[in-house]
């Protein structure tokens, strides 16, 4: 844990004061950046110096105790779907429940945690785009006189006032759910030796002894625990629910969101929840109307939404670092402003009810890998160097040599022979894929992100070395040579649609731009140049060049340089409509290829063209 400075004195005479209220030796005090009680070292963390604040440090210290003795909602179990938000709707209900009991546990706390209440009813935070965490912060501001600052009507979205005022009762019945403050008689130290400390309580461990404390402690946190499962939490779900359709609704609008939602890193789908709360309006939505077609995608933004809420202080302070440029790129204006759903700009953005493309490219590739597969065979590799090897457990014609051993030592069966094409010496398939802005529109990067991913399950298969980069203004790598397909390598293929519209996480982000001529010069350097290679540079563009240091001029060069090697064989491929321009800049082009068509338009051109050695 780290925090602030604290006296090493101060920080003892804290433990001495928790270990007191605990009733149990082995609590620690430290320094941390948030008050908070860790159970399995028992330690508690506090956040404010005693020093300048020695009441407001007593009362959080306080706090965190009565956290330790008699929370214990953690023991039952939890929805499938809600984790983090149905531990984050009981630790705000939690709060006052342990701040009353300690009061009346011990009344001489009162001062400590008046000044608790004092420095909290002075900050006033801006309502969280989240209607559920609206509701959470307004109850977690109920301080122990039962005040709250937030609970007004210019604060609280109506919808989120009527459920905070509908569960006013609830909470307050809550609160009163707990066990008897009395401490009782005092253990004494050999019998503290053999009772579980506060942090094993809660932690759920057995006591080796029978401890009516304890007992009574966890009776009356079921009964809490009740109260907020049958009675809190259902009309709390209205409000994620709502918050949940307002997800979906921006993922209809924004294929990035979509994208982010289905497979992005934590950082961007935090980034995608945050971005679609604040751009939709809950009024806008309506909860109850989901599309069969967007179940999927429902489940993914519950999913992200879970992510969003138990991702913490810290979490968040990086997500706003990743995604703050990403959030300000993404729609300016109000999505649903209107009576129907619309994106202004639409640049790429998925109709409503589309199922997510990059789902649907797994299943329009699917059938080609074995089409594509052999065609880059047919290339790639030297039919005429094919060799007999031995040591597999499967094959046609057996090696009599090894054969003979298994019939001493039946241990190692791998006794049969395979005829094994090699490559091409030195070789290796490249594919160039333009991520500008052009690409952008037309189901252009849908078709191409399934195109590099059925590129790369065709060259693993094959056993090729392949390279794969994007480019804009400058090279853009995805997959190195020597890898192969991997789900992390194609959750980076799947990341460059956000390369088009500005908004891959930590990415190059210059859709404005794209230099052809630079970047195809940078990238053929990365294929091998040694004599007898096999080369073979498939580029996936709209034939658009737009750069910020080239021109068509630039690219026009390029082509009929690398045209000249006569270790490679470049091709020029348009995927989807839209993309005849290829034709205008490469010799050898497919042009307005559907993916569909992928595999076998891919085997016919390399046929037809392509050099053997």
């Amino acid at each position: 844990m780290s925090g602030p400075s604290i006296a090493p004195e101060a920080l003892a005479g804290l433990t001495a004061l928790a270990q007191a209220l605990c009733v149990d030796r082995r609590i620690t005090v430290v320094a941390a950046d948030c008050s908070v009680f860790n159970a399995q070292q028992n330690v508690i963390g506090i956040d404010v110096d005693p020093a300048s604040e020695p009441a407001r440090a007593r009362g959080l210290l306080a706090h965190e105790c009565g956290h330790a003795l008699i929370s214990r909602y953690h023991l039952w179990p939890v929805p499938t779907f809600y984790r983090s938000a149905w531990f984050k709707l009981l630790n705000t209900l939690e709060d006052p429940r342990v701040d009353l009991w300690m009061i009346r546990r011990y009344a001489g706390s009162l001062p400590w945690f008046d000044a608790v209440a004092d420095d909290v009813q002075r900050i006033n935070p801006s309502p969280p785009s989240s209607l559920f965490l609206q509701v959470c912060l307004a109850a977690s501001a109920i301080d122990h006189r039962g005040r709250s600052h937030l609970d007004r009507r210019d604060w609280l979205h109506p919808e989120a006032a009527r459920v905070f005022d509908a569960t006013r009762e609830m909470r307050r019945r809550y609160c009163a759910t707990t066990p008897d403050p009395d401490p009782g008689p005092r253990a004494s130290v050999p019998e503290a030796t053999i009772r579980p400390s506060v942090g094993a309580a809660s932690r759920g461990e057995a006591a080796s002894a029978p401890d009516p404390f304890e007992e009574s402690v966890r009776a009356s946190a079921h009964a809490a625990w009740r109260i907020a499962r049958d009675e809190i939490l259902p009309a709390v779900l209205t409000l994620i629910e709502r918050d949940i359709a307002r997800i979906v609704a921006f993922a209809q609008c924004d294929a990035a969101a979509d994208l982010a939602l289905a497979g992005g890193s934590d950082t961007a789908r935090i980034a995608a929840v945050r971005a679609a709360l604040d751009h939709v309006r809950p009024e806008r939505v309506d909860a109850s109307a989901v599309a069969p077609d967007d179940d999927i995608r429902r489940k993914r933004a519950m999913r992200a939404f879970d992510l969003f809420v138990g991702s913490g202080r810290r979490s968040q302070a990086a997500g706003e670092r990743d995604g703050g440029e990403l959030r300000r790129r993404w729609i300016r204006e109000e999505i649903l402003d209107g009576e129907e759903v619309r994106s202004p700009r639409r640049r790429g953005g998925a109709p409503p009810g589309r199922e997510p493309f990059v789902a649907d490219s797994e299943r329009r590739i699917r059938t080609q890998i074995a089409t594509l597969c052999a065609a880059l065979e047919a290339v790639m590799v030297d039919r005429r160097r094919a060799r007999w090897r031995s040591g597999f457990r499967s094959g046609r014609v057996p090696d009599l040599r090894r054969l003979m051993r298994y019939d001493a030592d039946r241990r190692d069966d791998r006794v049969w022979r395979r005829l094994r094409r090699q490559r091409a010496p030195g070789g290796a398939a490249g594919l160039l894929v333009d991520l500008s802005g052009s690409m952008n529109g037309g189901g252009k990067i849908e078709a191409a992100v399934a195109g590099t991913i059925l590129f790369a399950e065709a060259a693993s298969a094959a056993g090729i070395d392949f390279l794969i980069d994007g480019f804009q203004d400058e090279l853009i790598p995805i997959a190195a040579i020597g890898e192969r397909c991997t789900p992390a390598m194609k959750r980076r293929i799947e990341e460059m649609a956000l390369e088009t519209c500005n908004r891959r996480p930590r990415g190059n982000n210059a859709a404005g731009n794209n230099d052809d001529g630079p970047c195809l010069d940078a990238f053929a350097q990365k294929l091998p140049m040694r004599a007898g290679s096999r080369n073979l540079l498939i580029v996936i563009s709209d034939g658009q060049p737009a750069g910020l240091r080239s021109t068509a001029d630039d690219l026009h060069r390029s082509i009929a340089q690398l045209t000249g090697r006569p270790d490679l064989t470049l091709v020029g491929l348009g995927l989807g409509d839209g993309t005849s321009h290829v034709r205008d800049f490469y010799p050898i082009a497919l042009a307005d290829v559907p993916v569909e068509r992928l595999g076998a338009e891919i085997g016919r051109i390399l046929e037809t063209h392509c050099r053997t050695a």
